[in-house]
């Protein structure tokens, strides 16, 4: 049920980007990845939700590091770059402990 969650998360995620017009090298990927939640979402393929984990987390721990980056370019240290700074952690910390669930579960399917 979580990977569908992240799946449909995941879609519309990327068709608003597309929806958006965000999109100009990354036509690919924009359009590999919604094809991929699509077919994860269909199929459930086990494999998929341990490289969603993964991407996931590792996107996790990238983007913490952006944020922090931003906040180091904040001339003062404010109130609201340590808002910023709390914001974007809390954010990124919920998406790599989601992350771990998901590989959790992919390794409780490889024990049974």
């Amino acid at each position: 049920m979580a990977s569908r969650i992240a799946c449909i998360f995941f879609i519309l995620f990327l068709t608003s980007y597309v929806v958006g017009g965000g999109f100009s090298r990354i036509d690919y990927f924009v359009f590999g990845g919604i094809f991929v939640f699509l077919i994860q979402f269909i199929f459930q393929i086990s494999l998929l939700n341990l490289l969603m984990g993964l991407l996931m987390f590792v996107g996790g721990a990238y983007f913490s590091l952006a944020v922090y980056s931003e906040f180091l370019d904040f001339p003062v240290h404010n109130r609201d770059a340590y808002l910023l700074l709390t914001v974007g952690w809390s954010l990124c910390l919920t998406v790599c402990v989601f992350s771990i669930f998901m590989i959790r579960g992919f390794i409780k399917e490889l024990d049974s």
